[in-house]
């Protein structure tokens, strides 16, 4: 009997002794949740970029607008002068006979026509028949003049076309499209021995009407379209070799 309470007294003890430990235990635990530290959030400033690097971004922006204008410039005159006129046609056709202020405003075109000798003294004609014959010329269009009153129409300005030809359209292109009404086709010996260029006349004698295409000697391709309301005053002057 004394040994079973003696070990019952140690196991009493025991179990006290693992009460106390279990408390101590729980309470440390409920410490280490007190004293456990929460998470440290650490805002920062705004952080600004050195006043150096920002008149560099400034730079930078300038040479870059700059750079954007250049290039918008260069693309604007290689379209002027180079895409447009290659891509884009223009068709008088309708208005051969209308005057100066309705060819401006069907065209679209800026300005006005002025004088030009210059293109007067390349029209297919020649020295013999060129008494009173004038040239008023806007934007590659000359409308030509005989005593003051309007007699014919050219064009010369790439882009443009009449009756089915285009300048710059090869020569045998040029002679398949052309859609002017003619029963007579003739050359001028001094256009065919002048390598520069050659002239080919279309005419209709039923109306009188001339069509002259004018082709380079070099390139072969349409350089002018000349059409007469009355081709007589050339023709009449010429010696036809048969």
């Amino acid at each position: 009997m004394e040994l079973k309470l003696k070990d019952a007294a140690k196991d009493e003890s025991r179990d006290n002794r693992s009460d106390r430990q279990f408390v101590q235990n729980d309470s440390y635990d409920e410490a280490q949740d007190v004293i456990t530290p929460k998470p440290v959030v650490i805002k920062f400033d705004e952080v600004h970029a050195p006043v150096e690097s920002r008149k560099n971004s400034h730079v930078g922006i300038i040479i870059k607008v700059f750079i954007f204008i250049i290039l918008a410039a260069v693309f604007t005159i290689v379209y002027k002068n180079v895409i447009k006129p290659n891509f884009t046609t223009t068709d008088i056709t309708d208005y051969v006979k209308s005057d100066e202020a309705t060819v401006i405003k069907q065209l679209k075109l800026s300005g006005s026509f002025e004088a030009d000798s210059a293109w007067c003294s390349r029209l297919p004609i020649y020295k013999n028949v060129s008494g009173g014959i004038t040239v008023k010329s806007n934007d590659g269009i000359g409308i030509i003049y005989k005593n003051d009153k309007q007699f014919g129409i050219a064009i010369d300005g790439k882009g443009y076309q009449m009756f089915g030809v285009k300048i710059g359209d090869p020569e045998y292109d040029a002679v398949d499209k052309l859609s002017f009404t003619y029963d007579d086709e003739f050359s001028i010996l001094d256009d065919l021995v002048d390598t520069r260029s050659m002239g080919t006349y279309y005419q209709n004698t039923k109306t009188n009407e001339l069509l002259v295409i004018t082709v380079n000697g070099n390139s072969n391709r349409v350089v002018a379209v000349t059409y007469f309301y009355d081709g007589r005053f050339l023709t009449n002057t010429l010696d036809f070799i048969e």
